[in-house]
């Protein structure tokens, strides 16, 4: 009969390590049996970042940056490694400082091509406050109310001071209009 023998699986894909175990006989010959994804070949001891693979016939020792993070160099896109193997030449560990910043030659530097976005304009932050306030209410009729109540107040405030002949009669319009949306 022959002896145990100690046999190591490893991922059919990848040829990661996965565990050990003493091979079974085989019942008519009695001699150890090897299954698939298996080897009898011991695996080096791999060092930290590091993990045994089976590559090609032979183990290898392959770097593993699973769980860290990485940066694509051309958006600067935030990524965690999920697999064995070196880093893509396109992603790095440096961190991405953030928009105005480009890969040149090497690092993070300031992108020369870089032209930033406008600032909002004062309609569109007014725009975003009353759809963020519209938002929080659970009744839409008592929200249109408040908006065009707050935004009456700003039209009086600005018609106070008249700049032009138009902001004169601009109260009773206000009037007008507010009459037409009763709370």
């Amino acid at each position: 009969m022959a002896q145990a023998l100690l046999v190591y699986n490893f991922d059919g894909e990848t040829g990661e390590i996965l565990s050990s175990r003493t091979a079974r006989l085989d019942p008519r010959e009695g001699t150890p049996l090897v299954p698939r994804s298996a080897t009898i070949d011991e695996p080096p001891t791999p060092d930290a970042g590091q993990v045994a693979a089976y590559v090609d016939g032979a183990w290898a020792l392959v770097e593993d940056h699973r769980g860290e993070t990485v940066y694509d160099k051309a958006t600067g896109e935030e990524r965690q490694v999920e697999t064995i193997g070196p880093l893509l030449d396109t992603v790095t560990t440096d961190k991405w400082p953030g928009e105005g910043f480009a890969w040149i030659s090497g690092a993070w530097d300031v992108d020369p091509d870089y032209v930033p976005p406008p600032p909002p304009s004062y309609r569109d932050k007014r725009k975003a406050a009353y759809i963020s306030e519209l938002g929080e209410k659970p009744d839409f009729t008592e929200a249109v109310g408040d908006v065009l109540d707050d935004l009456i107040r700003e039209v009086r405030a600005l018609a106070a001071e008249p700049k032009t002949p138009e902001f004169a009669t601009l109260g009773a319009k206000i009037d007008a209009i507010k009459a037409r949306f009763p709370k």
